[in-house]
């Protein structure tokens, strides 16, 4: 499932809420979520643009700081995923050619292999590990700015106008005089006047 924007406030709870959604091409692989990642989080830092605070600006000098070290480590994860394929690659071909496979290769060169194959998935699982970390910064960071966001909007356009919360299904619902009920709930919709008196 992919995230959609359309991210609203809690009164109750102070959380903000997302609404997921399937996209209509079906696919939803990594790379059309860290699409949608980047997209959202750009539009965080455009409407954070508003805020003439120093807080502001430090926030989105933060974001911007943290996508970039979580390209690099991406970038890194790659390079580290791809020599090790390599080195992979390199011991498996003898091994399938020559049927005596230690003794046909230099020791040397099966030595800088195994390293370097080595080295590198470590390598690589060091990376994973802090591109989790770095990707958990800044979903803290964007989390931060969608607050701060909530409380610019409140404070230039006033608190939200109140809306009923939503009627679970199954439980009944009352209204007050005059109040009718909310469209698309699971009761039949009815004002006070149609009531009987």
């Amino acid at each position: 499932m992919v995230t959609i924007i359309a991210d609203c406030t809690n009164e109750r709870y102070g959380q903000i809420a997302t609404t997921e959604l399937a996209p209509r091409d079906g696919n939803t692989g990594p790379s059309t979520t860290m699409h949608e990642h980047y997209h959202h989080t750009e539009f965080l830092k455009k409407c954070l643009r508003y805020d003439e605070s120093a807080g502001g600006r430090e926030l989105e000098q933060a974001i911007t700081r943290l996508q970039r070290e979580e390209r690099c480590v991406r970038r890194a994860a790659w390079l580290m995923a791809d020599l090790t394929a390599l080195a992979a690659a390199a011991l498996a071909y003898p091994a399938i050619i020559f049927g005596n496979f230690p003794y046909c290769v230099p020791e040397f060169l099966l030595v800088v292999l195994c390293t370097l194959g080595g080295a590198s998935l470590l390598s690589l699982i060091t990376f994973v590990g802090m591109g989790v970390f770095c990707r958990l910064k800044l979903d803290n960071r964007r989390k931060e700015c969608r607050l701060k966001l909530i409380r610019l909007l409140e404070s230039r356009l006033g608190g939200p106008a109140a809306t009923p919360s939503p009627e679970l299904p199954g439980t009944p619902m009352s209204f007050e005089a005059g109040e009718a009920a909310p469209v698309g709930s699971g009761s039949a919709s009815r004002t006070a006047s149609s009531e009987p008196v």
